[in-house]
């Protein structure tokens, strides 16, 4: 093959003819690096084509820097009709990818008028339509662009993994295809399987034998996607020895005594379903130094630690224990550009519901917020993280209140909404005039959104408080810690306006703990579901390191954020008497 492209190169002067399949076959694998090369090593029509091929390789890789730069050096005249017309497709995709999709649409609304490509348009067109959200459209151009034949850097294999990804991101949309077509029936079904991450791994796996078994020949089968793999891969590394570090007495003893019984509530359920469970060993944190602890763990090689609880201890073990020592810590690790990457927070944190809040107010278009928060470290928190997701574009905070007790919270907002500012105009008019005046106080009108992070107690009184100084109307969001399990009707009335997250087991069926209800207070049932998903959890280690890769537990949705730390989304809801009823963003 390198003497056939040295033989092209060298007749430069000669009249050009389009590389055969073979040679496209090959030069599909190059990078925009080599076909530069190519180019440079060669000279008229030929050599264009080599840019046009770097061209669109660099769109390919999304370099778009040197895309713009090797647009301007191509010259068009010298380029085959063929390589013309793909190079238009390509500048469609330039144009997708700068925001001017619609500039694309028009180039590529005359269709592709060569069968060879066909699959490079449907692909560009595919592009343009994900741009502008038209999912059930993106998809089946892009499931009709992997069905089809080969073509120039292999758009149909691009194809396949873009409409994967378009299942899993966007759910089955196109409706009437699944319908007509047993392939893409095929791909749903196991797009569905792949989703489900939620509980025993197993079923997942049983599952996903019976989908190979029944297409043996499906191109999944053949060649199965990363999260296949990653799916497989966790059921056969699921650990057999689990270290467990957490407070069982001292101060936090209830805490770790509540995550305690979760974890093993979900181990006896796996235990009774006859799959094989691991050894495990607990550590009381509040008993032993944490260094002593990381040797007894390395000692005893476990596959998996789980703890520390408390945030001191959790720095002090993944600073002692190995960076190739897997590692679910119960509680958000520091920030560290060194960090291993087999070490990974969990915590049921203000932080995540905070950053939660603030999206949901930007998706609803909310621009200027007030953020209501108790005097104290979680209230603070809460804010940071509220502000900093939220501070972005024309979006604005307009007013910081914090409460301390119910008997200020209606002097504050007061002085928030600028109500007393309003009854003191009414006094200096009825001053000027000499009579009283019929008078209703008016609040400000540019806060669109209240942000609420507060215990119970004063997150009662705030509804009240907001109908008072005629601000009812403005929509409050609030974190989870709101809202206390009371069966005391009069108790909740006053949360009944306010918007709230919740985690999905109080939402489904109320329990915590795998086989029975619990008894704890609902702040500590929260970390029995902890102890529950942190047993799943440990169980799909090589998934988790996945950043697409979401695990639909009991304390929330839960994924690898940014910072290494697992962040969750929780459900929205409003209390209808004592019912928690989800609502919709």
């Amino acid at each position: 093959m390198a003497a056939t492209i040295v033989a092209l190169a060298s007749c430069g002067s000669q009249p050009y003819s389009p590389p055969s399949s073979t040679q496209e076959e090959e030069a599909i694998s190059l990078s925009s690096e080599s076909f530069l090369d190519l180019a440079a090593r060669s000279s008229g029509a030929l050599a264009e084509h080599y840019k046009l091929q770097a061209f669109k390789q660099s769109i390919l890789d999304q370099d778009f820097l040197l895309a713009e730069q090797l647009l301007e050096q191509i010259n068009f005249s010298l380029l085959s009709d063929d390589d013309r017309l793909s190079s238009q497709l390509s500048e469609a995709q330039f144009l997708i990818n700068k925001g001017h999709t619609g500039e694309a649409i028009a180039i590529l609304g005359s269709g592709a008028s060569l069968p060879s490509l066909v699959s490079e348009w449907n692909y560009r067109m595919s592009e343009a339509q994900i741009a502008l959200g038209n999912y059930p459209v993106a998809q089946g151009l892009y499931y009709d662009c992997s069905t089809g034949g080969f073509s120039t850097h292999n758009y149909p294999s691009l194809c396949t993994e873009k409409f994967w990804q378009s299942l899993l991101a966007y759910g089955a949309v196109d409706s009437t295809l699944g319908s007509i077509d047993e392939d893409y029936r095929d791909w749903i079904e196991l797009a569905n399987i792949v989703q489900n991450n939620r509980g025993l791994i197993e079923h997942q796996s049983i599952a996903l034998q019976s989908w190979f078994f029944e297409n043996t020949e499906h191109s999944a089968r053949i060649n199965p996607p990363a999260e296949v793999i990653d799916l497989l891969r966790s059921e056969i590394e699921a650990p057999l020895s689990v270290a467990l570090l957490l407070p069982l007495s001292g101060r936090l003893q209830s805490a770790g005594e509540a995550v305690l019984d979760g974890y093993l509530s979900a181990l006896y359920r796996t235990g009774i379903e006859n799959y094989s469970t691991p050894q495990i060993e607990v550590f009381d944190s509040n008993q032993l130094p944490i260094e002593l602890i990381a040797e007894l763990v390395a000692d005893g090689e476990f596959d998996v630690a789980i703890g520390p609880l408390d945030a001191n201890n959790v720095h002090l073990f993944t600073n002692s224990i190995s960076n190739d020592q897997a590692v679910l810590s119960l509680n958000r690790l520091n920030d560290a550009e060194n960090r291993s990457s087999m070490h990974l927070g969990y915590s049921l944190a203000v932080e995540s519901e905070a950053a939660q809040a603030a999206r949901s107010a930007s998706d609803r278009e909310y621009k200027s917020a007030m953020l209501l928060i108790e005097d104290s470290g979680i209230g603070e928190r809460a804010a940071g993280a509220f502000a900093e997701q939220w501070i972005s574009e024309d979006r604005q905070i307009q007013d910081l209140v914090r409460l301390t007790d119910a008997t200020t919270l209606t002097e504050r907002l007061e002085q928030s909404f600028h109500i007393d500012q309003s009854e003191t105009r009414k006094s200096q008019l009825q001053g000027l005039l000499g009579k009283r005046l019929e008078f209703t106080p008016r609040r400000r009108q540019d806060i669109d959104t209240i942000f609420l992070a507060s215990n119970p107690l004063l997150a009662r009184q705030v509804a009240p408080t907001l109908a008072f100084l005629f601000a009812h109307d403005v929509p409050v969001l609030a974190i989870s810690r709101i809202y206390e399990d009371s069966s005391d009707t009069e108790d909740n009335r006053d949360l009944e306006p306010v918007e709230f997250l919740s985690p999905p087991w109080l939402i489904e069926n109320r329990q915590s703990l795998e086989q029975a209800e619990s008894s704890r207070p609902l702040e500590l049932q929260k970390l029995e579901a902890m102890g529950v998903d942190a047993f799943y959890l440990s169980r799909r280690f090589q998934q988790l390191r996945d950043p697409s890769f979401v695990y639909q537990g009991k304390t929330g949705n839960i994924y690898l954020g940014s910072t290494g730390n697992l962040e969750r989304t929780m459900e929205w809801v409003k209390l209808n008497g004592n019912r928690l009823a989800p609502t919709e963003e």
